[in-house]
C-alpha cells in the first residue's frame, strides 16, 4: 500500500503492509503460517514487487 493509505506525511516512495486480525484464531494461525513462508521467499517477493500488480498508488 502506498503512504496515502495511511496518511503518513514524508513517507514518499515507500510502501507498508496493512494487517487485520479481525478473524477467528484457526485463521489467524494460518496467516502466520503462510507469512512465515513468504517471508523466506525473496526471489519471489521482489518478482511480485517488480509486476506492481499488487501495489496501489
Amino acid at each position: 500500500m502506498d503512504r496515502k493509505a495511511f496518511g503518513r506525511i514524508g513517507s514518499e516512495n515507500r510502501h507498508f503492509l496493512r494487517l487485520s486480525f479481525a478473524t477467528d484464531l484457526a485463521s489467524l494461525e494460518l496467516g502466520i503460517q503462510r507469512i512465515a513462508l513468504a517471508s523466506k521467499d525473496r526471489d519471489g517477493f521482489w518478482k511480485l514487487f517488480r509486476e506492481g500488480k499488487n501495489l496501489y498508488y
